[in-house]
């Protein structure tokens, strides 16, 4: 994800600040991404920026800080993603698929 990510989201448009982007083989998630968001909300508090994201070191999980350094719960994510792909006509069947858990939630909203 540290190289995948940054252009990534630089392409999208984003104006980014890159942390802990310099893996060795052993630093993985070394107080560092979705498994220790202390670093994040750090740099959240001296940058201003809209929001944060943690990933881990495979991509596979990652994590949003909101622009004062708070968590943004995930479910909160999948629901505003899946909002917005149906309101662009992009979700269509309107079906987001989750773990049990997050369906859970997203009934409760």
């Amino acid at each position: 994800m540290s190289e995948i990510a940054p252009g990534l989201l630089r392409r999208l448009g984003a104006e980014i600040t890159v942390t802990h982007a310099s893996p060795n083989g052993t630093n993985i998630n070394a107080a560092c991404g979705a498994v220790h968001l202390e670093s994040l909300t750090e740099t959240m508090k001296s940058h201003s920026a809209d929001f944060g994201v943690a990933f881990d070191g495979d991509g596979d999980r990652s994590l949003f800080v909101s622009g004062n350094g708070r968590l943004i719960d995930g479910d909160a994510v999948l629901l505003t993603m899946a909002r917005r792909l149906r309101r662009t006509g992009q979700l269509n069947p309107a079906v987001v698929i989750g773990t049990l858990m997050t369906i859970s939630a997203l009934n409760a909203c």
